[in-house]
């Protein structure tokens, strides 16, 4: 289902890393999405009206505000999501930006049932760029059952 809902339905491709060689790279941890019925609570919503309709000071932000990236939904649990997470310097609107992996990290490259076989061959050849020992596999839909098969391209 995530490669309906993530992969442009079956066109994109997935890249498989080695966890370790990732977060050593990046020097950040892997963290684990939390499913749950509805988001954590972290602003004192009480404190924060009295603040704005008596003029008192505001309340302090939480300092763990970035854990509300953790949650999702529990209707996403399927997925088993995990994620990095960086958090914006303060002051800041946090302006998207790109990271560049350790080479050595990937370890997959998976294309998608409906992907472009040349763009596929472009992919393959710069991921085996990357790392030569990459392993590539071409999904397909399975023509009795609801699911992908896995060959290895």
């Amino acid at each position: 289902l995530m490669w309906s809902h993530f992969a442009h339905q079956h066109r994109g491709v997935v890249l498989g890393f080695d966890t370790s060689e990732l977060e050593g790279g990046l020097k950040r941890p892997l963290t684990s999405v939390l499913y749950r019925e509805s988001p954590p609570e972290l602003i004192d919503w009480k404190a924060w009206a009295r603040s704005i309709a008596f003029g008192t000071p505001l309340p302090p932000v939480p300092e763990a505000i970035g854990d509300w990236a953790r949650y999702k939904h529990s209707l996403w649990g399927y997925e088993s999501e995990w994620r990095f997470i960086w958090g914006s310097d303060v002051g800041t609107l946090g302006d998207s930006q790109d990271y560049a992996f350790p080479r050595r990290s990937l370890v997959t490259l998976s294309l998608g049932c409906r992907s472009d076989p040349v763009r596929g061959r472009e992919l393959t050849a710069l991921a085996r760029g990357f790392r030569s020992d990459v392993q590539v596999f071409q999904l397909r839909m399975m023509p009795t059952r609801f699911e992908l098969a896995k060959d290895r391209a």
